[in-house]
């Protein structure tokens, strides 16, 4: 849980308050270690290209739900100069957001703005799910800013959300239409194998 007291952060990304700073179920610990080189960080981005190369480059407007500190927006920027406004609650992790071009929002998606309505053709929700404990109210709020043709990119660490009708724990990367929600997502899965020393497979 986001709670705890930070020095300062010496760089402040410019925030847009869309909605007050709170608690989420991401430990801040995560921000101060995981970086652009990250196995990880770097797993997950090289599957969005297998997946989802030709979604980026066609995409109206992007946005990432639980942006963080801007790993995946800084991604996306050096790969596709394209902008991916990102939306997080935790404001600690939106002031050390390293993305140079995309928007940076403090923003409860349960507000659901008027203005944010059916806007993104494409949303990246990159290990989010697994810190939602209510998933279906959830999504209807990320549904909420998908336009009606739009695409989904999930990545689930344990992939045991009723979301995704996963039925081991499992890592996944998941394109979705938004006319599939409700149905088991069998096209265009792709697991995230990371061995046991956590190197890629």
């Amino acid at each position: 849980m986001s709670s705890a007291t930070h020095a300062s952060p010496s760089f402040h990304r410019k925030i847009e308050y869309l909605s007050r700073p709170a608690e989420v179920s991401m430990a801040d610990s995560w921000f101060d270690v995981a970086a652009l080189d990250h196995f990880w960080i770097r797993r997950r981005f090289q599957v969005l290209q297998k997946l989802g190369d030709n979604l980026v480059r066609s995409s109206r407007e992007i946005a990432e739900i639980g942006c963080g500190h801007g790993l995946l927006q800084k991604q996306v920027e050096d790969a596709y100069q394209r902008q991916v406004t990102g939306f997080d609650l935790n404001e600690y992790a939106l002031q050390l957001n390293v993305s140079k071009q995309s928007r940076v929002c403090c923003y409860d998606i349960f507000q659901k703005s008027e203005d944010l309505r059916g806007r993104f053709d494409l949303i990246f929700l990159f290990d989010v799910l697994e810190h939602i404990s209510n998933e279906d109210p959830f999504v209807q709020a990320v549904l909420f800013h998908l336009a009606p043709a739009g695409r989904l990119v999930v990545t689930c660490l344990r992939g045991n959300g009723r979301f995704l009708n996963m039925t081991k724990p499992q890592a996944m990367c998941v394109v979705i239409r938004s006319t599939q929600f409700g149905k088991r997502p069998h096209a265009m899965t792709w697991p995230l194998k990371v061995g046991p020393t956590g190197a890629c497979r």
